[in-house]
């Protein structure tokens, strides 16, 4: 007894070509994104920390290429370059002068604690951490002196703010390289005050060196 195929039973049908292509063609496309995506640099100037699924590696990246699980991965890039921020502040002497004083700022992130940096305070340390030190530190310290002095003693009082923001930004590993007071601005009846002062001092050595002269 002959066993044959059915007449009406369905011929199995072969792929197209075009289909092939499209298939080979959308599975490359697919290797070539995840290969894309299994690279990375991190930047000249910064160090960079493994991202897996929100949580954050503390092995830390140095600047060049680096391999990563497509998809699940990712590196964030720490500047740890010099930072410029300043600032304006807005306080009292110790003789209750109103002062107003611009400070220029330049800090960097430690580079061998980024990860405590970004795991503890996030990318946004500069908004949480730096401008809030910097205005109450300033407000301290001019607050010490008389309005005078602040500007015969400049140089004492942008030492003693370097010193105090250096100890609180060293709680984040944070570095003070430099600060620098800009400009201090006093009301106008200060700074009129100030010239009357300085007016009647030369005026005094004139009438002096006049006086002495005279008696010569």
């Amino acid at each position: 007894m002959d066993i044959g195929v059915a007449p009406n039973s369905p011929v199995p049908k072969a792929k197209s070509p075009v289909g092939r292509i499209i298939t080979w063609s959308l599975i490359g496309l697919l290797l070539l994104i995840a290969a894309i995506n299994s690279v990375a640099t991190v930047q000249f100037g910064h160090v960079g920390l493994y991202k897996t699924l929100g949580k954050l590696s503390d092995n830390t990246l140095a600047p060049g290429i680096h391999f990563k699980i497509p998809f699940v991965q990712k590196i964030i890039q720490v500047n740890v370059q010099v930072t410029k921020a300043e600032a304006d502040t807005s306080a009292s002497s110790k003789d209750l002068q109103p002062v107003s004083t611009h400070v220029a700022l330049n800090y960097s992130v430690n580079k061998e604690s980024a990860y405590n940096l970004m795991n503890n305070i996030g990318g946004g340390f500069d908004t949480v951490i730096v401008a809030p030190a910097i205005q109450e530190i300033v407000k301290e310290v001019t607050a010490k002196y008389a309005a005078e002095d602040l500007i015969a003693k400049r140089d004492v009082v942008a030492n003693e703010i370097h010193d105090l923001l250096t100890k609180r930004m060293a709680k984040y590993d944070l570095i003070v390289n430099d600060i620098n007071i800009v400009n201090f601005k006093f009301s106008d009846a200060f700074n009129q005050s100030i010239e009357a002062k300085q007016v009647a001092q030369q005026q005094g050595k004139v009438i002096y060196a006049i006086f002495h002269e005279g008696n010569l």
